[in-house]
């Protein structure tokens, strides 16, 4: 599940730096372009059970070792993440306390819906600032998602902000296309479209993103990346 963990720095980060300007707007579309066309972080989405048990974190401060982070998981009776909650170190006491908790929903085994909730010290409750639905094909592999946070772009309210839709040819993922949603416009806008293409054994040798150019509304190259193999694979 270390997905989890990716996702939750991504769109963390995607708080913190989605500005109004061109430049920080682009950069949030690459990032999450060049996170959702990974074949392996799609496929991790799958994957059952894959945190066993709370985790601390530890580093040496002084000397001593102090607990910075820490991590419970809840499970249903299939082994499956039901709730994740998270704990940060206060800056006024120095003392652990619950900073982020995150429900997992599931359909025919697979997951459906994230939900994340941070605490808010002004209101003192707990607040979604990221939710995410995902749908799959008839051969349960990542067909869509919806990702819905606060409109960074133009400050609209929470709600769907990214779009993703998959390609496959065969059992390849070929294409993944996305959209955000521009609150000023009052509709999903064409992001990104990657192209990924393989060779004779199915290895991945080309992966091409286009993002959108935010001040002229086309689509452009912005990413590329090439693979070679030996002949171990």
């Amino acid at each position: 599940m270390k997905y989890l963990f990716s996702l939750l720095a991504l769109f963390v980060a995607v708080q913190i730096n989605g500005q109004t300007d061109y430049q920080s707007a682009q950069k949030l579309v690459r990032d999450a372009a060049r996170y959702w066309t990974n074949p392996q972080n799609i496929d991790q989405l799958n994957t059952r059970g894959a945190i066993t048990h709370a985790l601390d974190s530890i580093v040496s401060r002084n000397g001593a070792n102090v607990v910075t982070a820490r991590s419970e998981m809840e499970y249903n009776a299939e082994g499956l993440t039901t709730t994740m909650r998270q704990y940060a170190v206060d800056s006024l006491t120095g003392s652990l306390q619950l900073d982020a908790i995150i429900t997992f929903s599931y359909q025919s085994g697979s997951l459906s819906n994230l939900l994340f909730e941070e605490f808010n010290p002004e209101t003192q409750m707990f607040e979604a600032f990221i939710e995410m639905d995902l749908a799959y094909d008839g051969s349960n592999r990542l067909d869509s998602a919806v990702i819905s946070l606060e409109d960074p772009l133009f400050g609209g309210g929470f709600g769907p902000f990214l779009s993703m839709k998959q390609v496959y040819s065969g059992d390849l993922l070929v294409q993944t296309r996305q959209w955000i949603f521009v609150a000023l416009l009052g509709g999903w806008v064409p992001a990104s479209v990657t192209d990924l293409q393989y060779d004779d054994n199915d290895h991945l040798v080309d992966q091409l993103t286009s993002t959108i150019n935010l001040g002229t509304g086309g689509i452009e190259p912005s990413d590329r990346t090439t693979y070679t193999y030996n002949t171990k694979g």
